[in-house]
C-alpha cells in the first residue's frame, strides 16, 4: 500500500507537470495523428519511479536495509536508485533511436511495447536485487507484466478518471502499478527480525 500510494501521489504530480499545455512541446512531438513522447517524458517517469521506490523504502516501517556496513548499504541504495531512474528512458529512447535507423517508421507501437517492457522490467529487477540482495523470478516476471499493462491500459484508466488533464491518471496508474510490484519485491526480501529478548524473569 505504501508503494502504491507513493506511486499515485508522485504520478499525479508528474501528470500535472506534463499535462500543462504550455509545455507540451517539451514532452511530446506531433505526428500526423499522434503525440509521441520525447525522451524527456520517459526520463521524467524514470525519475518518478525512482522516487516512488526510494520514498516507499524510507516510510515503510517494515523495510530494512541489509549489509555489513552503512557505506555498503548507501552505495547499494544509490546504485539501485540510479538504475531505476535510467531504466525507462534508456530503453524507450534507445529503442526509438534504433528503430529510426532501421526503418523510417520504427518498430511500431506493439513492437516497442513487447520489446521494451521486459527490458525495463529486467533493469528494475536488477536495481531491486542491488537494493535487497535477493532475486525473485516471479516478481521479475510480474514487473514485465505490469509494464505491459501500464502502457496498454493507462489511457483507458486516464479516460475513466474524467479529468480534463488525462496525463494525471495515466502517470498515476503507471507509477502506482510498477510501485506496487516493486513494493512486493522489497517485502519478500525483508529478513526476519532477530528474536526479541525473552521477557525478564524467564
Amino acid at each position: 500500500m505504501v508503494f502504491s500510494a507513493s506511486g499515485i501521489a508522485i504520478g499525479a504530480a508528474l501528470g500535472i507537470l506534463i499535462g500543462r499545455g504550455s509545455s507540451c512541446g517539451f514532452w511530446f512531438y506531433k505526428t500526423d495523428i499522434f503525440l509521441v513522447p520525447r525522451c524527456a517524458y520517459w526520463a521524467a517517469h524514470g525519475v518518478g519511479l525512482m522516487a516512488v521506490v526510494m520514498l516507499g523504502c524510507l516510510i515503510d516501517p517494515a523495510f530494512r536495509f541489509t549489509g555489513s556496513s552503512a557505506r555498503e548499504r548507501g552505495l547499494r541504495a544509490v546504485s539501485a536508485a540510479l538504475l531505476i531512474a535510467i531504466s525507462i528512458p534508456l530503453v524507450a529512447c534507445g529503442l526509438a533511436w534504433v528503430g529510426s535507423h532501421l526503418s523510417g517508421e520504427g518498430f511500431g507501437f506493439f513492437g516497442y511495447l513487447f520489446i521494451g517492457a521486459p527490458m525495463v522490467a529486467l533493469l528494475i529487477s536488477l536495481a531491486l536485487f542491488l537494493l535487497t540482495q535477493a532475486w525473485h523470478n516471479l516478481i521479475a516476471a510480474l514487473l514485465a507484466l505490469a509494464a505491459y499493462l501500464a502502457i496498454l491500459f493507462g489511457s483507458l484508466v486516464a479516460t475513466a478518471t474524467l479529468l480534463s488533464n488525462q496525463q494525471i491518471g495515466r502517470s498515476a496508474f503507471y507509477l502506482a502499478l510498477l510501485g506496487m510490484v516493486c513494493g512486493w519485491w522489497t517485502h519478500r526480501a525483508i529478513p526476519p527480525l532477530p528474536a526479541d529478548s525473552e521477557v525478564s524473569g524467564h
